[in-house]
């Protein structure tokens, strides 16, 4: 292995998922994941850089037909990302512990039409080597959704709050509709608004985060046409995404140094196209995405504008 080049080394991961179902809707469960993974980094003789990873997560959740019209969920659950990096130079542990619990309701009404409405909860904390001045963080959601259907016609919208301890109370929403022309033959369009907080990673892991990320803030817009006959399904999206504050990569070929930043302004357009179905007794699937993300005004395509996330 010569200089500079780096070896993953990853054990298989343990995935255990059991649930079980009663009379009358209801249902009992509960999920759990470990993985386990070595990176080693070939930094010169003698040296055995390395950076050992533990992944881990954990649920339960009940669900319940309370009435013909409402049936509700709970779930709560907790994960952890725990990174120790041990090289000659620098070294140090990172870990980033979440706990999270969900509360969802869904209500039929009538036959065509069902509303979604619940809350969640969300702590996230760090432990790492280095002092940071912000270590946890909280988000509460309240959030709801309308799905209506009628005749060849499918609307939905939908809304979301969090209250995020650490960037603010965003609201965003959506609003989506569908129209069948044929069994086979549907068209959509949408129009969203979206929120996403830099994570801990991003903006504390060791020589690789930036305390100074802000939030992404986005609108999304997209038009597509669904096919579907027998096994086959076909379908073709065109999307244009605007983005405030774009979180990519950044290396700099001076200093080998790269870290993530805010990109003021960007715009990615493009199109998917996508195919799943059953051929000569083979399941297919296929996808090709096409898309021309720049920077806003210059209009210029930097190859460090990949987001993070």
């Amino acid at each position: 292995m010569r200089a500079g080049s780096r070896q993953h080394r990853f054990r298989p991961a343990h995935h255990e998922r059991h649930s079980h179902r009663f009379a009358g809707g209801h249902e009992v469960g509960a999920s759990a994941f470990v993985s386990d993974g070595v990176a080693r980094f070939d930094n010169g003789p003698g040296s055995d850089d390395r950076t050992e990873q533990r992944l881990s997560a954990y649920s339960a959740h009940v669900q319940a037909q309370l009435s013909p019209a409402w049936r509700t969920l709970l779930r709560a659950g907790t994960s952890r990302d725990e990174a120790e990096s041990l090289d000659t130079a620098f070294g140090g542990r990172f870990v980033t512990d979440q706990a999270q619990a969900l509360w969802q309701n869904t209500f039929a009404l009538g036959k065509t039409a069902a509303l979604v409405a619940g809350a969640e909860y969300v702590r996230q904390e760090i432990d790492t080597t280095t002092v940071y001045a912000v270590t946890s963080r909280r988000i509460v959601s309240l959030f709801a959704a309308l799905n209506l259907d009628h005749g060849p016609h499918a609307v939905q919208a939908s809304v979301r709050r969090d209250d995020n301890s650490q960037f603010g109370s965003p609201t965003t929403g959506s609003v989506a509709y569908g129209y069948r022309f044929t069994p086979e033959l549907r068209a959509r369009a949408a129009y969203g608004t979206a929120f996403h907080a830099p994570s801990f990673n991003d903006l504390y892991f060791p020589d690789f985060g930036n305390p100074s990320l802000r939030p992404e803030r986005s609108t999304n817009r997209e038009a597509g046409l669904d096919w579907e006959s027998g096994a086959h399904r076909l379908s073709a999206v065109y999307f244009d995404n605007r983005i405030r504050d774009l979180v990519v990569f950044v290396f700099d070929p001076v200093t080998f140094i790269g870290l993530p930043e805010n990109l003021e302004q960007a715009r990615i357009r493009g199109t998917d196209l996508g195919y799943a179905g059953r051929l000569y007794g083979t399941s297919v699937r296929a996808k090709l995405t096409l898309q021309d993300p720049v920077a806003e005004p210059s209009g210029l395509q930097p190859m460090s504008m990949r987001p993070t996330t």
